[in-house]
């Protein structure tokens, strides 16, 4: 179980192993699943209703579902940009999970065909008006068993982003509840970047920002191009937080 992640030190380039240990077992997580939707960018229609015949458009509109556990999501080769404007967190613009899996039956999202490409081209606009501060490949806030499988994201901010629900109450007795058990495995994220002349910007870079998530696994994953854009528009890889996997709060996660 290892990927190969690459990220640029001055002029030079170097290529590093990640090699992570599974804390539960990915072979019965990674058991073949049905498709219970299909998703084609060239075929689809967010209007249909998700059969292989008729397969969305989006890979949003079939994570908006109503998906339960067990449910597959199937995905056709194609090249996507998901910018519909959706709950939660308006301001993130990506895939946002809706539901969670148990351990027997994990939610899965997957690229049956190659390539499946999430592209957004650093495009911070939404379909119907609007501007996000940050654009994702996915984003888990919260949920369960979730498995994200085969895809390549690039042009992003982070591939797959990562938050716990934090409710706090006056007498600190409020509610953390972080997404755990998740598995990412066997994608390809590069040019992954964060802008200093955007909103919101921070200098932490992940093409993994698996913040505050509890048993998650990353595996077989190709990590490629992380760096930071300066406030001149210029491009500076030379930065101790940038990061093939980054996290803040993580626990057991490999």
């Amino acid at each position: 179980m290892s990927g190969l992640a690459t990220f640029q030190v001055g002029i030079y380039r170097v290529h590093w192993a990640l090699l992570l240990m599974g804390l539960f077992g990915s072979a019965a997580a990674m058991a073949a699943q049905e498709c219970t939707y299909y998703v084609s960018s060239s075929q689809g229609d967010d209007g249909h209703a998700g059969s292989r015949g008729h397969p969305f458009r989006s890979i949003q509109r079939a994570a908006d579902a109503a998906l339960k556990p067990g449910d597959t999501v199937c995905v056709l080769a194609g090249r996507y940009r998901e910018s519909r404007k959706t709950r939660p967190f308006q301001h993130i613009k990506g895939v946002k999970v809706r539901a969670s899996g148990t351990a027997d039956q994990p939610i899965v999202f997957r690229a049956i065909e190659k390539p499946v490409v999430i592209d957004q081209e650093f495009d911070y606009s939404f379909t119907g008006g609007g501007n996000a501060r940050l654009v994702v490949g996915f984003y888990v806030f919260g949920h369960d068993h979730i498995i994200i499988d085969g895809f390549e994201i690039t042009n992003v901010n982070a591939g797959v982003l990562t938050q716990a629900v934090v409710r706090p109450k006056a007498d600190f007795q409020g509610v953390f509840d972080p997404p755990a058990h998740l598995l990412i495995t066997n994608n390809f994220i590069h040019s992954v970047r964060r802008d200093a002349r955007r909103p919101g910007f921070d200098t932490n870079v992940g093409a993994l920002q698996l913040n505050q998530c509890f048993d998650c696994l990353a595996e077989r994953n190709y990590l490629s191009d992380i760096g930071l854009v300066d406030k001149n528009g210029d491009e500076n890889l030379n930065n101790q937080n940038s990061a093939g996997i980054h996290s803040f709060g993580m626990l057991r996660t490999v």
